[in-house]
């Protein structure tokens, strides 16, 4: 115990780190400089992640469409298993571009302008 005693007492002996734990200094604070909370920076992102989102989306209409033409093949000519399989992509395509469009969502907000009033 008697070491890590020595260690924090040398820790805070330290002048960074007394710096860094000590106030401001009286009269340095200036109050002509304020915060810039634009995010020039996440523009870009936005719309990069957008075509690729905007792509993911259209892809996957593609690929509903093609499940659902595969189940209604099974139901026409009576095949169980093509209407499973094609009942199955149906439901996890649903689930695909619900995961999609929130993932937009998200991407939107994190990229998007931050507005404090």
């Amino acid at each position: 115990m008697n070491f890590l005693n020595t260690l924090c007492v040398l820790a805070l002996a330290n002048p960074v780190i007394s710096a860094v734990v000590e106030p401001p200094a009286p009269g340095s604070y200036r109050p002509d400089i304020s915060a810039d909370f634009s995010n020039p920076f996440t523009s870009p992102l936005n719309r990069i992640a957008g075509i690729a989102l905007g792509v993911s989306l259209i892809l996957m209409v593609i690929f509903l469409i093609a499940a659902v033409v595969l189940f209604i093949i099974g139901k026409v000519f009576h095949q169980g298993k093509a209407q499973e399989k094609g009942l199955s992509i149906v439901l996890w395509g649903f689930a695909g571009a619900i995961a999609l469009v929130s993932l937009s969502g998200l991407v939107f907000w994190l990229t998007s302008d931050f507005k404090i009033a």
